[in-house]
C-alpha cells in the first residue's frame, strides 16, 4: 500500500509551521529520490512554506489516494510522513541526481529547474502513519518509509 500511493500519487500536501507557529498546509508534488530515500519537492523562495523549510527544517507530508464520486472517503488509503528538511546546493553533487528524478516524473517543469529562485527540497522521513482503509492503520517506521521509497 505504501509503495503505491508513493509511486502512483504525485501531489502531497505539505505542512509546516509559521513564524507564529501555527500550521501551514500547502499542496506540492513530488518526486521520489531513490538512492537517497527519499521525497523531493521544487520550492520557488517566493512562496511562504519556503522560508517556513528553512527556518525549521522539519516538515510532514500527506499523500493521499483522490476521491471518487459515490465512494466512502473515510476508506481513502493515505500516507502521512514526518520529516527532516534539506535543501540541495546547486553546486552539491546531489543536485543533478535529484532534478533528473524531478524532471523524469515532470517533463513539463524542466524549465522550472532553471530558475534561480527555485530549490529543491528533500524529505527525509523518520516516522509515519499508513490507513489502508477504514480501521486499518498501521504505524511506519524509518526503515519501512525508505524501503517503501526505494522499491515505488
Amino acid at each position: 500500500m505504501t509503495s503505491n500511493l508513493l509511486g502512483g500519487q504525485r501531489i502531497a500536501t505539505l505542512a509546516t509551521v509559521d513564524d507564529d507557529g501555527l500550521p501551514h498546509a500547502s499542496l506540492v508534488p513530488f518526486a521520489l529520490l531513490r538512492g537517497q530515500a527519499s521525497l523531493l519537492i521544487h520550492v520557488s523562495a517566493l512562496a511562504p512554506h519556503f522560508g517556513y523549510l528553512k527556518r525549521r527544517l522539519q516538515a510532514a507530508v500527506l499523500i493521499s489516494k483522490p476521491e471518487i464520486a459515490g465512494e466512502e472517503v473515510h476508506a481513502l488509503p493515505r500516507l502521512s510522513i514526518q520529516a527532516d528538511i534539506e535543501f540541495i546546493d546547486r553546486q552539491s553533487p546531489d543536485y543533478a541526481p535529484a532534478r533528473d528524478a524531478y524532471v523524469q516524473r515532470f517533463p513539463e517543469a524542466g524549465f522550472m529547474t532553471d530558475l534561480q529562485d527555485f530549490a529543491f527540497v528533500k524529505i527525509k522521513p523518520l516516522s509515519g502513519r499508513v490507513i489502508a482503509g477504514f480501521g486499518a492503520a498501521r504505524k511506519l517506521d524509518q526503515a519501512s518509509l525508505r524501503a517503501a521509497i526505494e522499491t515505488s
